[in-house]
Formats: structure tokens, C-alpha cells, sequence
């Protein structure tokens, strides 16, 4: 049988002390061992599968339970965020908020759906008073198309009676240009009557004359 050995000297004595083993015997303490270990490999495996199994069995029922758990938070406002999104403001407050951030996500929804609330009456309020502003503007619009109207006609009588007495002024002109002419006329008619009487007076003044000095050669 093949078998391995090994010396070694001792100097001090002079010795050589030398020991070995069979190669079979030394394959089959391997061999064993190498059973062991490959069962003890196996279950060690087994068990860390096991173990990898229900850790990931408990992870996902861990996980399931926190997700339903947070659904239960979430669905209220999802269903809220759902009915404003549709125009619904008209929605109660969520309740049971709690101090996480779902409990704040909540809060802030509580007041972000007051604020619109709130800006939606003001935008209201601010939509009637316009649409009421607008009103009286268009009923002022109205009454001042109906004054402008009102002057355009008062404007067209007034120029309709300005026409007929800037007619009557002409007619009068002309009136009075004829009767300025006709008193032209008459002063030179008077003129020449005037001229007549002067000249009559003067051949009356030499004929008095002429009488009275034959009256006084008669008389010597």
C-alpha cells in the first residue's frame, strides 16, 4: 500500500525520528470528513433558505399590513382630492388626523380646501358685483345714448331753425336793401323838390321886388 512519510533528526542526540501514514487511511478521514462537511454545507443552506423564506414571508406580510394600513389613511382623501378636483368644494374635513406625515398631508389638505372655499365666495362676490357694475354701466350707456340722441335732435331742430332764420334774415335784408333804395329815391325826389322850391322862392323874392319898385315909380 503507498504510504507517506517523514523524518526528522534530533542533534542533540543524534536521533532521526521518522513517523508515516497510509494514503488510504488518510482518503478516508478526508472522505468522511468531506461527507460531514458537504451535510453540514447542505443544512446550513437548508436553513438559510428557510430562514431567507420567512424573512421575506413575514417582510411582505409586514408590508401588506402597512400598506393597508396607510390605504385607510389615504382613501378618504384620495376620495376628497377626487370631489374637488371635480369642483366640489362642498366636502366634510378629514378626521383623525394623526402627527405623520399622512396625519400632516391631511392637515394641509384640511386648509388648503378652506382656502379655496374661501377664494371661490370671494371670486363670487367679486363676479356679482361686476356682472351688477356692468349692469348700471350698460343701463348709464343706454340713458346716454338716449341723451345723445336727444341733443342730435335738439342739435337738427336748432340748425333747421338757425336755416329758416338765416331765410328770414336774407329776406329782411333784401327788405331793407329795397327800402334803402326807395329812400335814396325819395331824397333825391325831396332834393329836387327842394331844389324847386328854392328856385320858386327866388323868382317869387325878384317878382316882389319888381312889384314893389313899380309900385314906388308910380307913386312919384
Amino acid at each position: 500500500y503507498p504510504k507517506r512519510g517523514y523524518a526528522l533528526e534530533f542533534k542533540p542526540w543524534k536521533w532521526v525520528i521518522g513517523t508515516g501514514n497510509y494514503i488510504d487511511d488518510i482518503n478516508i478521514v478526508i472522505g468522511e470528513r468531506r461527507v460531514i462537511a458537504e451535510k453540514e454545507m447542505w443544512e446550513n443552506i437548508a436553513y438559510s433558505v428557510l430562514g431567507t423564506v420567512a424573512a421575506i414571508v413575514v417582510s411582505v406580510g409586514l408590508a401588506m399590513m402597512i400598506n393597508r394600513k396607510i390605504s385607510q389613511k389615504i382613501a378618504p382623501l384620495a376620495q376628497s382630492a377626487l370631489q374637488v378636483a371635480e369642483g366640489n368644494l362642498d366636502i366634510p374635513e378629514i378626521q383623525g388626523t394623526s402627527e405623520d406625515d399622512i396625519g400632516q398631508l391631511g392637515k394641509a389638505f384640511n386648509t388648503m380646501t378652506s382656502h379655496l372655499r374661501d377664494l371661490v365666495e370671494k371670486v363670487s362676490r367679486s363676479s356679482a358685483l361686476v356682472a351688477s357694475t356692468s349692469q348700471e354701466l350698460t343701463a348709464g350707456a343706454e340713458q346716454s345714448a338716449q341723451a345723445s340722441n336727444q341733443i342730435a335732435s335738439a342739435i337738427s331742430e336748432v340748425s333747421l331753425g338757425a336755416e329758416k332764420q338765416l331765410n328770414v334774415v336774407d329776406n329782411t335784408t333784401q327788405v331793407v336793401k329795397q327800402m334803402l333804395v326807395g329812400i335814396s329815391q325819395i331824397l333825391n325826389s325831396s332834393k329836387v323838390v327842394a331844389d324847386t322850391a328854392e328856385n320858386a322862392a327866388a323868382s317869387a323874392l325878384e317878382g316882389s321886388k319888381a312889384i314893389d319898385k313899380t309900385m314906388e315909380q308910380m307913386n312919384h
